[in-house]
């Protein structure tokens, strides 16, 4: 059954309630609502062409208002033929918005105040708000879109499509238990090869700390060697100081002086002697212990390749 003419005036039917009804039932379902819609309106090619694609949606969206509106298939087929003349009669004459919108609005009113209206006054609102919104709003782009031939530019371009790589041969392949057998021995030689880096690395660390301690060692001895022959300089330099201050003193009462400056730079280099000697052994002590420390780990090292590895 087509909308009634009473109710359409002039206006072309573009749809029955039978088709909108169908249409508003598959609302939910957005890609069968377009197949139905591109059936429909005969825009096949909705998939392709810009121009079919933006109609299809139009529809979609006239349809998702009336039924989110509570609509009739009626009114729905009333509404989407109304916004399909708008369409294509603004873009077919050029018209600007203002004179599309008085022409909207004068359809509009006329079925409103009909003796049969389509719509009531809160159905004519929100039709009037939802064309704002989604005709007006974009009028001179769809007057673009459906008024204008597009220029259509054909290009040929070559496309590379990647071809399936050759299997390799099987005749060197093996079974799964050999491969299994083969990666174990693998990550066991792996393992060893690391372990053997590790200690070899460990060695070389501990042959370098080795050799630093030595020459640590050597450079303290040396610096307590000067220091002691600073302090005997010093000890023997505060004898002759104390010798002579004495002697004056001696002199000076009539009496001889009890040693010598030459026996008292002696016993000076004496008690110098036996202090050095304390501390190189000392010394040599603290080296002989930092020796046996690194022997021993340097021992470890060599023996461990020769037990479980390190984890």
């Amino acid at each position: 059954m087509l909308a009634s003419a009473a109710a359409l005036g002039d206006l072309p039917v573009a749809l029955s309630a039978e088709q909108a009804q169908s249409l508003m039932e598959a609302v939910p379902a957005f890609t069968t609502c377009q197949e139905l819609l591109a059936e429909t309106f005969q825009l096949a090619s909705y998939r392709q062409d810009a121009r079919a694609s933006v109609l299809t949606d139009f529809y979609y969206s006239v349809l998702s208002f009336a039924q989110e509106s509570g609509m009739t298939a009626k009114q729905t087929a009333v509404l989407v033929s109304l916004m399909k003349y708008m369409l294509f009669e603004s873009a077919k004459n050029a018209w600007a918005v203002e004179r599309g919108f008085s022409e909207f609005r004068t359809r509009l009113r006329a079925m409103a105040m009909a003796e049969q209206p389509v719509f009531s006054l809160a159905d004519t609102v929100a039709v009037v708000n939802f064309a704002k919104r989604q005709l007006f709003q974009h009028f001179t782009l769809y007057q673009h879109v459906l008024g204008r031939e597009q220029e259509v530019q054909e290009l040929d371009q070559p496309v590379f499509v990647e071809t399936a790589v050759a299997p390799p041969p099987l005749a060197p392949a093996m079974q799964e238990d050999e491969w299994k057998t083969q990666q174990k021995q693998l990550a066991e030689e792996r393992a060893k090869q690391e372990e053997e880096e590790r200690v070899a690395r460990e060695k070389a660390e501990a042959e370098a700390e080795e050799e630093e301690m030595k020459r640590l060692l050597v450079e303290a001895e040396k610096q307590a060697v000067e220091r002691a022959a600073r302090e005997k300089r010093a000890q023997a330099r505060r004898a002759r100081e104390l010798q002579l201050q004495r002697q004056r003193e001696a002199e000076a009462r009539g009496e001889k002086p009890v040693l010598d400056p030459e026996q008292i730079e002696a016993l000076a280099r004496s008690i110098a002697s036996v202090e050095l000697g304390k501390l190189k052994t000392v010394m040599q002590q603290q080296l002989e212990e930092r020796e046996a420390s690194l022997l021993a780990r340097l021992a470890k090292l060599e023996e461990m390749p020769k037990g479980k590895a390190r984890k």
